[in-house]
């Protein structure tokens, strides 16, 4: 079998085809596959505050999967949570930022904070 020109130039477009399909960026490969999806950072939220409300400390909170690590520099000594309002996600510096109300008692307080998740497996809430 002889191969003339044209045949070499078919060739070649089919093999940068190829490399170019090959190449291609591929979804959740960057940094996105560590942004979780709405619905679960708002729920993650939400336990981090139920466990609060429950005088419950900072960290990883039991019986969670995926595995759910708070790290909180917001509270105070002797200050409860007696309430929260997750109000929504809002921009910040994360993918996944969201405002909560949040009453407190001793001292009765009320105040507007952002929370934000990261990563997957575990999810982080700070």
């Amino acid at each position: 079998m002889t191969f003339r020109p044209w045949h070499h130039a078919v060739v070649l477009a089919w093999l940068l085809i190829g490399l170019c399909v090959g190449c291609e960026p591929r979804a959740g490969t960057g940094h996105e596959r560590y942004v979780p999806v709405p619905e679960k950072a708002r729920a993650t939220i939400t336990v981090a505050l139920e466990m609060w409300q429950r005088g419950e400390p900072v960290g990883e909170v039991p019986g969670t999967k995926p595995l759910v690590v708070v790290v909180d520099s917001f509270r105070r000594e002797g200050q409860t949570l007696e309430q929260f309002e997750v109000l929504g996600e809002v921009p910040g510096l994360t993918q996944r930022t969201y405002l909560v109300k949040l009453t407190f008692a001793n001292p009765a307080a009320e105040e507007k904070v952002r929370f934000a998740v990261l990563g997957i497996d575990p999810l982080w809430v700070y």
